[in-house]
């Protein structure tokens, strides 16, 4: 057998699917011309077809390969790389200092570790504060309708969640100022030949889901981590919570895998592969292999031309979210063992079992 480091597929009959785990195999898929994202005979999926769902979904830049994913691309790169993170950081900030629940008594952060970076996110894409509350729960069941073991029920109410955020920024597109996200975004969209505005509003709803589960992840598994390892008196410092958000988001992604589907015949590290082939890319183990010259130090925002481009953004976020958490008094004790995972198809999202009070994150302990 090669060891871990040589590259090399893993053939799993039980899930008739290959395994890539070494990190020159991993960087072969993603930079293959022959391995797309969605399968070619299911481009959208099914159940999503003929609902506001797969309007959504087909336009969405990262779910296409060829011409289409090539020509709008750069219009992402160049919209989210002037974010000013700063400004990402002031919102989550503002948003922490400010209550989800007017209402609510205790704050439960298993449920805040999604909230709050998808509120930061909305203020940043330009969703006025008033709509943020009703927003939340719309994200959350587009998102988890998505993956493929999504139940019925899971799926129906992520239709009509992809339907409210479909109308939401059909209003707020054609109103956005000169300047703000949704307006800079629209002008990078024309500037590549893509004149519907349905592809720029597609794509800002697509940041949302695209981040929703792996943000709470990653922010729970660094606020463990935090809790276990950092001194009460660092635990403040932003250095030391961007180090543990980036060590976590290396060695223990939030999203552990990703797949890529073979749409022609090809060679990947020396397996020949047929069309219609899946091939899983255990992300973890490829950032922990022996890396080569010329690799990155970590494939969990992809690699390739299917990158994330949002990775600065959301990394931000993350560490803003944690930042502020910590701030409230969430790692002054440790985690007890064993954590228990949140069930998702997607991503690894510790539950960490702890409530806070919302005075102690208005402000009032820093």
């Amino acid at each position: 057998m090669p060891d871990s480091a040589t590259p090399h597929l893993i053939r799993d009959d039980e899930r008739n699917v290959w395994i890539a785990k070494d990190a020159s195999t991993v960087q072969a898929v993603f930079t293959s011309g022959a391995c797309h994202v969605r399968p070619t005979a299911e481009p959208v999926p099914g159940a999503f077809l003929g609902t506001p769902g797969g309007e959504i979904y087909r336009r969405l830049v990262r779910m296409n390969d060829g011409a289409f994913h090539a020509a709008r691309k750069p219009a992402l790169e160049r919209v989210l790389r002037v974010v000013d993170l700063d400004h990402v950081r002031a919102e989550c900030d503002r948003w922490a200092a400010r209550p989800m629940d007017e209402t609510a008594r205790s704050v439960d952060i298993d449920q805040l570790v999604f909230d709050l970076p998808t509120a930061t996110l909305a203020s940043v894409l330009g969703v006025p504060d008033a709509d943020v509350p009703e927003l939340l729960p719309q994200v959350s069941d587009f998102a988890y309708s998505i993956p493929g073991g999504a139940r019925a029920d899971q799926v129906e109410r992520g239709i009509l969640a992809a339907g409210y955020l479909l109308q939401l920024f059909q209003r707020l597109l054609p109103i956005a100022p000169s300047g703000s996200f949704l307006a800079s975004f629209q002008r990078e969209m024309r500037d590549v030949g893509e004149t519907d505005p349905d592809t720029t509003i597609a794509n800002t709803i697509g940041f949302f889901f695209q981040a929703y589960e792996g943000t709470a992840g990653l922010v729970a598994s660094s606020l463990i981590a935090i809790a276990a390892n950092v001194p009460p008196a660092m635990r403040d410092d932003v250095q030391v919570i961007g180090d543990i958000v980036a060590e976590r988001l290396r060695d223990d992604p939030p999203v552990p895998a990703a797949r890529r589907f073979v749409a022609q015949e090809t060679v990947i590290a020396g397996q020949k592969l047929s069309a219609g082939d899946v091939i899983v890319l255990m992300l973890g183990e490829a950032n922990r292999c022996p890396h080569l010259a010329g690799m990155p130090d970590s494939f969990s925002g992809g690699f390739g031309p299917h990158a994330c481009p949002g990775q600065d953004i959301a990394r931000t976020i993350a560490e803003a979210t944690a930042r502020n958490l910590v701030r409230a008094g969430i790692c002054d004790t440790p985690f007890p063992e064993p954590i228990a995972f949140r069930p998702s198809g997607v991503a690894r999202i510790p539950v960490l079992n702890r409530q806070v009070q919302p005075s102690s994150l208005n402000g009032g302990n820093r």
